[in-house]
Formats: C-alpha cells, sequence, structure tokens
C-alpha cells in the first residue's frame, strides 16, 4: 500500500471498527503532510478502533508516522508485533515510527525491529495508558521516545527487555533528555518500577 498524497494514509481504519487484522502487507506513504492527522501515514486507526492486530508488516519511508491514532474516540485492545519500521517521519516533524495522539488504551507492542526511523514512538496525550513495550530491537534512531510529550502522563504498565543501538542514543522523558540505557532506567524508574532494567545496548549485527 502506498499513499497517493495529499491528506490521506495508505491504510485508514474508521471509527467503530473492531476485530480488525493488518498483516503481510508493505506500506508506505511517501507524499503528503508531515503532520499526523493531516496525512503521510502508513496507518492510521481513526477514532474508536478495538481489538486490532498489526502485524507482519514492513511499514517504511512515511512522510510522518509509521502508525497513528487521530481524531476523537478510544482505540483500545491494539497488538502491535513482528513488524518492521523502518525510516519513518522523513519529514522530521514531530512524529515517530508510532505516535497515539488521543485516548489510547490497552496497547501491546513486542517483537519489532524500528531501525533509522527520526523517532520510534511519541506519546502525545494524557490519557494514553495501560501500555506495553518489550522485546523490540531499536537501531539508529534520532530519538527512541518522546514519552510523555510537553508534560503529559507516563503511561507505559511495562517496558523491558528492549535493545537499543546508536552512534548517539536519545531517550526523553519530558521535559529531560537522557543519552545513556542507565541514565534513561534510572529516570523512568521512578515512574515505574523496573523500566528498562533488562534491556541491552548490544548490536544486533544486522547486515543489511
Amino acid at each position: 500500500y502506498e499513499a497517493p498524497g495529499g491528506s490521506t494514509s495508505a491504510i485508514i481504519a474508521y471509527s467503530q471498527v473492531s476485530g480488525l487484522l493488518i498483516e503481510n502487507n508493505d506500506i508506505t506513504a511517501l507524499a503528503g503532510p508531515s503532520g499526523g492527522q493531516a496525512g503521510g501515514n502508513g496507518i492510521n486507526l481513526k477514532d474508536t478502533v478495538t481489538n486490532a492486530i498489526i502485524r507482519y508488516n514492513y511499514i517504511h519511508d512515511c512522510v510522518a508516522d509509521g502508525i497513528w491514532t487521530a481524531n476523537q474516540g478510544t482505540p483500545n485492545g491494539i497488538k502491535i508485533y513482528q513488524n518492521i519500521f523502518s525510516n519513518n517521519n522523513t519529514s522530521h516533524s514531530d512524529n515517530g515510527a508510532l505516535t497515539f495522539a488521543i485516548l489510547t488504551d490497552n496497547v501491546d507492542v513486542y517483537n519489532n525491529t524500528f531501525y533509522g526511523n527520526y523517532r520510534d514512538y511519541v506519546h502525545a496525550n494524557s490519557a494514553v495508558k495501560n501500555w506495553q513495550w518489550f522485546n523490540n530491537i531499536h537501531v539508529n534512531a534520532g530519538q527512541f521516545f518522546r514519552v510523555p510529550y510537553s508534560g503529559n502522563k507516563f503511561s507505559f504498565t511495562y517496558l523491558n527487555y528492549n535493545s537499543y543501538t546508536d552512534t548517539a542514543p536519545a531517550w526523553n522523558l519530558y521535559p529531560s533528555t537522557y543519552t545513556s540505557l542507565s541514565a534513561w532506567a534510572s529516570a523512568c524508574g521512578v515512574l515505574l518500577t523496573g523500566c528498562d532494567i533488562n534491556s541491552i545496548t548490544t548490536d544486533p549485527g544486522f547486515l543489511n
């Protein structure tokens, strides 16, 4: 799937969709605006999308976000696993490979590979909650996390067993930026016991 440009995304799931399965796709948004809801996204979970599974996809080269939630409603019960997110947010705007910008609840992100994104994750709303993020590989991101965005509430309930590799690593826990895994784990550990305590910075040794 490729977004043709303009105010659009490659895939848009509208409100009240439940039981959605998005799998085995090559998804990109090479053209369009650089701002979330305006377009340029790989997948837009729009309004109240529930019990969705996003897996086995190659999501890459999106102008804005790989996955974005937008408008009103409460996306709930979202599982995102075994995807490759590569070179997303090519516009270097205020977005990430994943950006959750509205009320979002009960989300599991695990066993994904994030490679060369401008940011890997942006948490942009105070009501994002009940997040689990584990067993993900993060390589060469401009910033691994920007959470919470603009002082909103920290929302992870589990964050651990991830791998981070970068020549200039950066994690943002508003308003501070941390440049080592130990400093990041110590800071977010104040808000979440055991935050990234078992995560590593070993290079995964990708060949390509």
